[in-house]
Formats: C-alpha cells, sequence, structure tokens
C-alpha cells in the first residue's frame, strides 16, 4: 500500500536571487517535507488556507501534492526571499518588505472546527506550528495507529516546548533554534511521555538523538559534501527529515518494529547522506531540478526515482503585495 501522509503549517514560495536572476520554487517547512515525500511516491496532502491569488495551490497540485482548504483568507500568499551570495556561500532571509515593513509571509492556522473532517487520516501527519486544529488531527491520527512528527519552528517559553512537544512521537529541531539547556530538559521532561524520538540537527557536524529504546543522546557526524560543490544549505534539514521518514516507514511496513533503535540510526545514517547531497544545489528544492543529484540519491536510498524534473521559474524582479514597490536585494 502506497504511504501517506499529510501536514500543516508554513508552506509558502521563495524567490531566491542567484546569479543575476531570482528563482522561485515552493517553500516551507511544511510545503517541502510533503512535496519531497510525494516525490518519494507517498500520496501527500496539505492543509492550508484559500488564498485569492491561488498560484502556490496550484504549484502543490502540480508536483502532486493536494491542497486541503480549511478557510478562506485574504491574506497574501506567504513569501520568503532568499539572498543567496555565491562567494562566501552564505544566505539571508526577508521576511518583511524593506521598504514599507509589511509582512511577507503571514500565516494563518486552522481552529478545531476547521479540521473536522470525516476523512480518514494517513500513516503520518507532520506539522511545524501549533493550532488546536493540527493538535486534534494529530491526535486522531495517533489514534488511528499512524505515526506523529512536529518539527518547532522555535518558541518563546519552555513550557509551550514541553507541552506541543508531548503530542507527538517524533520532535525534530535544530540546534540552532533551541538551548541546550531546553534539550536536555526535554531529554528529563519526554522521558516517561508518549514521545518516541527526539533529533536534534547540528548543521556540518551532524545530529543527535534519543530514541525510547535507549533513551539518552547518540551522536552521529555530519556527512561533508565534496569540496568546492557546496552552494546552499537551505532545505537540508527539510530533506533530512523526508528521507528518515520514508526510510523509516518503509522498514516498519517490512516487518521491522516501531522506533527499533537500529532501524531509527540507519534511517537518519540514509536522510545525512542525502541532506548533504541537497546542499549542492541552489534552494531547498533545489535537487530536484538535477538529473545528475536524482540519480546520486537514487544511490543513495536504494529505489528508483521519477526522471520528470518539476516546474521552477525565473523571475525577474520581486513585487511587495502591500506597497507594489519592487523589492530591491
Amino acid at each position: 500500500m502506497k504511504k501517506s501522509v499529510e501536514g500543516c503549517g508554513f508552506v509558502c514560495i521563495d524567490y531566491i536571487q542567484y546569479d543575476g536572476s531570482v528563482i522561485c520554487d515552493i517553500g516551507g517547512t511544511c510545503g517541502n517535507v510533503l512535496s519531497f515525500l510525494c516525490f518519494l511516491g507517498w500520496e501527500s496532502c496539505v492543509w492550508m488556507p484559500w488564498y485569492e491569488e491561488e498560484s502556490l495551490a496550484h504549484w502543490l497540485n502540480d508536483r502532486g501534492v493536494d491542497a486541503r482548504y480549511f478557510v478562506k483568507t485574504k491574506k497574501c500568499v506567504p513569501k520568503i526571499v532568499q539572498v543567496t551570495d555565491r562567494t562566501d556561500k552564505t544566505h539571508r532571509f526577508l521576511t518583511r518588505c524593506p521598504k514599507c515593513g509589511g509582512r511577507l509571509a503571514e500565516i494563518c492556522l486552522p481552529t478545531k472546527k476547521h479540521m473536522e473532517t470525516d476523512k480518514e487520516v494517513s500513516n503520518l501527519f507532520f506539522c511545524d506550528r501549533i493550532s488546536e486544529g493540527i493538535l486534534n488531527r494529530a491526535a486522531e491520527t495517533a489514534l488511528a495507529g499512524g505515526v506523529t512528527m512536529y518539527e518547532p519552528n522555535g518558541l518563546r517559553t519552555y513550557g509551550q516546548l514541553l507541552a506541543n512537544s508531548r503530542k507527538f512521537h517524533i520532535v525534530k529541531f535544530s540546534d540552532e533554534k533551541i538551548s541546550e539547556k531546553w534539550q536536555q530538559n526535554l531529554l528529563i521532561d519526554l522521558k516517561n511521555e508518549g514521545v518516541k524520538l527526539i533529533i536534534v540537527t547540528q548543521g556540518k557536524d551532524g545530529l543527535k538523538f534519543a530514541v525510547k529504546q535507549n533513551w539518552g543522546w547518540t551522536e552521529l557526524r555530519g556527512e561533508k559534501a565534496d569540496r568546492g560543490e557546496g552552494k546552499d544549505s537551505s532545505g537540508a534539514g527539510d530533506w533530512l527529515t523526508a528521507i528518515f521518514l520514508d526510510c523509516f516507514l518503509s522498514q516498519i511496513e517490512n516487518g521491522g518494529s516501531a522506533f527499533d533503535y537500529d532501524i531509527v540510526c540507519a534511517s537518519l545514517r540514509c536522510a545525512m547522506k542525502a541532506a548533504a547531497l541537497s546542499c549542492k544545489e541552489v534552494g531547498a528544492q533545489g535537487m530536484l531540478h538535477s538529473g545528475k543529484r536524482i540519480k546520486e540519491l537514487e544511490r543513495i536510498i536504494g529505489m528508483p526515482l521519477s526522471s520528470e524534473k518539476p516546474v521552477r521559474r525565473t523571475y525577474g524582479k520581486i513585487v511587495c503585495p502591500h506597497c507594489g514597490q519592487e523589492i530591491m536585494l
């Protein structure tokens, strides 16, 4: 049976300035993870608002991701502007217009009523934001025997992080967003909760994880990109999430024990290789547009993938939806 995923959270359009032009693609943690899983053969559905400008929904549908609307909104489609420097391989992100200060990436999250549906839940529920509706759908997924995963975007209080995390099977975050003290507190406070796995990414140094079977940190060292090939680390964490989930769920379907230490470890090692590979292309979705990288990814995961390249657009300029002026980068 085909694996299935549904999710809710940050889905946007990325505008990436690179080499004299602006590349446009699907973006946002939730948008990236769900579209990557769809590319890997999953049935993929994203809960999102209905925007008057439907380019994002159409784009997701073109990638095979089913856009399921929960409310109509007059907010603009969320946008993230990424400026990449080829010289020092750094990038910065704009979430507000530098001229009028208008927010480019406003999001709308569902209430419990918004997500009341008779549609069957999927094998996996993924989110990177929290609302009453999201928590309710995650609980329904868990009750039906599915797996739930939460990637906190960064929270102001430890109490919020703990309260949200204890409602999911898998919690993953970057050590740049969650302090070492909070990480250690989570390990203690979630020991007797329903959380089965905590993953902490550490950039080029790799990651550490704690799984219920062995509730303490295990460190995995990072995969080094070939000298001179690294272009952009944006989206590497989203590739790690998608490849890990695909490997992990495949092992369980093939008779492996859920959240077995060895299965988790092997799945993470595979995912780390894919994440390192993604850094060789520009933008979170860059690897999908390179036949060479897809062939390399096939060797990493041990399965054939679609040879059809998804749509990617190039723009000459970016216009602020609030003031109508061009955003100069």
